[in-house]
């Protein structure tokens, strides 16, 4: 099933300002154990304002965090930093996966919403964070959405090359 997400139909409650820190270190690729040292908190806490992020944005309570970062960038709640570098070339199909792997969490459903084979999707994720240069899935996000590939003006195929 694809996850729930707000399409501008519910009001999101706006973030407090530990929130809004903590989405914002999340936008930069900090995992949550590096939050709470960053931020001085226990790692339970943070756990927690990440679940409350969740609540926030309408998401379900246990979605992946690639999930999380594509809402919150999406509601503007964070912004995504100018491209570290250009957008390498995309096809259609890792588009596709991309956009799959931001909206959905557990492999069933991103191989669904990809048009994949549930077996393929781990290496195939796997191969698309290499092709962008990515430390991860949730890096891929941010990386994404800087290079415009999610989003509502996003291309249908990145123009890029490099």
């Amino acid at each position: 099933m694809k996850e729930a997400h707000n399409d501008g139909y519910d009001p999101i409650t706006p973030l407090t300002p530990t929130e809004r820190r903590v989405a914002e270190r999340l936008g930069r690729g900090m995992s949550l154990a590096q939050i709470a040292d960053d931020l001085e908190l226990s790692l339970h806490t943070v756990k927690s304002y990440a679940g409350g992020l969740r609540i926030k944005l309408h998401l379900p309570p246990r979605c992946a965090m690639p999930v999380l970062l594509h809402a919150l960038i999406t509601t503007e709640q964070i912004t995504v930093s100018t491209p570290e570098r250009t957008a390498p070339f995309l096809n259609e199909q890792q588009v596709l996966l991309l956009r799959a792997v931001a909206a959905n969490t557990g492999i069933p459903n991103i191989a669904r919403a990809a048009g994949i084979a549930s077996a393929d999707v781990r290496a195939s994720v796997d191969a698309l964070i290499a092709t962008t240069g990515a430390t991860d899935e949730a890096h891929m996000m941010v990386l994404g959405h800087s290079w415009d590939l999610l989003g509502p003006n996003s291309a249908a195929v990145s123009a890029g090359g490099g």
